[in-house]
């Protein structure tokens, strides 16, 4: 029994300081308000900018998340160019040459976007760097678009 004990308590050991590290900085920086994470942390929960997208996208709100393109938030500049350039490949919406234009800018920029993904994933990366289809933030965008698109456009 005492070896059993001896043994977990060894574990966790190690975890408690594995588990701190895995978030640092998170709350100093105000990351929730600026991040783009669709399954951060321990819960696997979307950031609240990753929610607020969530909703404009649901909601159809093509004019609100066109106005994110001019946005001094660089993860709303990410995920408004990411959303509209998905919407316009589908057909649901068209944009106009200025918007074409914003978005090609966009994708260039290399202003630096906080992201997480997961429990040990909190890093800040170049906006160019998110459209890298190799990304784990793309991916997960990709994965977000096409299980939302289906639920909220497709089945309408």
């Amino acid at each position: 029994m005492a070896i059993i004990m001896r043994n977990v308590l060894q574990i966790l050991l190690i975890m408690i300081p594995l588990l701190s590290y895995a978030q640092f900085d998170f709350d100093d920086k105000d990351w929730e308000k600026k991040t783009i994470g669709f399954g951060c942390g321990a819960g696997g929960s979307m950031t609240d900018l990753t929610v607020e997208f969530h909703f404009l996208f649901s909601t159809k709100d093509f004019d609100a998340i066109k106005k994110k393109l001019e946005s001094k938030i660089p993860g709303e500049k990410f995920l408004a160019s990411f959303t509209l350039e998905k919407l316009k490949k589908k057909k649901e919406l068209d944009l106009n040459e200025s918007e074409l234009k914003k978005i090609n800018e966009i994708k260039m920029l290399t202003e630096l976007v906080p992201v997480c993904s997961g429990c040990t994933y909190w890093k800040t990366v170049p906006i160019n760097e998110l459209w890298n289809k190799k990304h784990p933030i793309y991916k997960s965008a990709e994965s977000w678009f096409k299980f939302y698109y289906k639920m909220n456009y497709k089945n309408k």
